[in-house]
């Protein structure tokens, strides 16, 4: 389900805010707390939901 739900977050990067700063917002919040177990996390996204 993550990888799904980050790249559904993702499409809406582009948007005017406030959906753009909420999106950013969530992302970075996803990073900072991801940030020790990415390697792992990694693993389940596809090459496209990477880019």
């Amino acid at each position: 389900w993550l990888p799904d739900t980050v790249t559904l977050l993702a499409r809406f990067i582009g948007e005017p805010s406030p959906i753009k700063s909420t999106v950013t917002k969530a992302v970075a919040e996803f990073r900072r707390t991801h940030a020790d177990t990415w390697i792992i996390q990694k693993d389940s996204f596809t090459e496209e939901q990477l880019e």
